[in-house]
């Protein structure tokens, strides 16, 4: 439960508020938009606790896939979460991380490189109160892209809750454990992020809502006075949290994938003297750095999105396919009446095809990964990499750390 609730609450809470309301236009909509997010949520976490107590391994999607021998289909997402969700997931969180540093020093010196780089926060002289909840219907905008991309945004603040499934093979009672975790983690989770959306929009008014991109902060600013100050060097410290979290995650996921092979061994070194990967660290922080540019915040959110959702359709596919074919699981799994994958599989499918056609140009990022990493798999996966980029290890591995390659036994 732990696991859930710091994995999920970090920085979706405190940008998305602002990326929903631009979508859809109306606090009553953007509060629909984060319970049916919530639901969405819920069901994709009971199909995948079906998931992890069948199989149990550790691995989550790229896991399952393996399992029912999909394998070009595991390599390619594989590659967009090495090379996309994880990074894209830690730009997000860092460029949070500094608009909220920025604001807890209160460093008038950036403003110049603010107007380049971020949006430029209005005035705080407004003050609310709980009219702002009064007709909250008003100015509703149903347009279909929108909602999708207001459903992304609020999909990616309770992302987070496939986390017991990287690491089922250290579970004790999976059966047990991971239900319990789901619903107790889950419920607490949406009431909290309900709450506080109720909050800000209690405080502020749509316009405050829509041009903030430190929306906490806005919030601090309106109403709680001297202890104004405080809100954002306490969310600064969250999100410290929330970024080790990815990092570890992200340098990690391309630790494991070079080790056994799917990726150049360069990136399996590691420190001798920490056993560190530092090598993967430093490509993940650097894929990272690079993606920050290619977008604003909310198009990160919504590749990023994007990338997992599709992903999710493989994976209930998968699920589907071992149920039809009675495929061997372990025997004390749990079994979810099959409309619920069925239903899951509908929505990621929805969410995706919309996105498809709605924004050609956040599907073409994820899209181009993964059909890479297919090309890639067919051309070299039975042979080894080309010797010119197994070249690479010597450098990677002597340069600057004191490194040594590690492959799988």
């Amino acid at each position: 439960m732990i696991y859930i609730i710091g994995n999920i609450v970090g920085a979706g809470l405190f940008i998305t508020p602002t990326s929903v309301l631009q979508q859809v236009d109306s606090v009553g909509l953007s509060l629909i938009i984060w319970s049916v997010a919530a639901l969405i949520s819920l069901l994709g976490a009971f199909c995948y606790v079906e998931l992890g107590t069948s199989i149990r391994r550790s691995g989550a999607d790229f896991a399952y896939l393996c399992y029912v021998k999909w394998y070009p289909i595991a390599f390619a997402f594989m590659c967009v979460g090495c090379f996309v969700i994880f990074p894209a997931t830690l730009a997000i969180q860092a460029e949070t991380f500094s608009e909220y540093l920025i604001k807890c020093f209160r460093l008038q010196i950036f403003e110049d490189t603010k107007k380049f780089y971020l949006k430029k926060l209005i005035g705080f002289s407004l003050l609310c109160e709980t009219q702002n909840l009064q007709n909250i219907m008003d100015g509703t905008q149903v347009r279909l892209g929108h909602i999708i991309a207001a459903l992304f945004a609020g999909l990616f603040s309770y992302d987070g809750w496939d986390v017991l499934n990287f690491g089922t093979e250290e579970i004790e009672k999976p059966k047990r454990t991971m239900p319990l975790a789901i619903i107790v983690g889950m419920s607490l989770v949406a009431f909290i992020f309900l709450a506080t959306n109720i909050s800000f929009f209690a405080m502020l008014d749509i316009d405050q809502m829509k041009s903030s991109v430190a929306v906490a902060d806005t919030f601090a600013a309106a109403k709680l006075d001297k202890f104004y100050s405080v809100i954002p060097f306490l969310i600064c410290i969250l999100l410290i949290g929330s970024m080790n979290t990815s990092l570890f995650c992200a340098s990690r996921y391309l630790y494991v994938a070079a080790r056994q092979g799917h990726l150049p061994t360069f990136l399996s070194c590691s420190n001798t003297e920490h056993n560190s990967p530092r090598v993967a660290i430093f490509i993940s922080v650097t894929l990272s750095f690079l993606l920050s540019f290619t977008g604003n915040l909310s198009q990160l959110i919504n590749c990023v999105s994007f990338c997992q959702w599709l992903q999710r359709i493989f994976t209930m596919l998968a699920l589907l396919w071992i149920r039809f074919h009675h495929k061997s699981i372990h025997r004390d799994a749990i079994q979810n009446p099959i409309i619920m994958p069925i239903i899951f599989m509908i929505i990621c499918a929805t969410l995706v095809t919309t996105t498809v056609i709605t924004d050609t140009h956040i599907c073409s990022i994820g899209g181009s990964v993964a059909l890479g990493g297919l090309v890639f798999y067919f051309l070299f996966f039975y042979t080894h990499l080309p010797s010119a980029v197994e070249g690479f290890k010597t450098f990677g591995c002597n340069a600057n750390m004191k490194k040594l390659p590690e492959l799988a036994k």
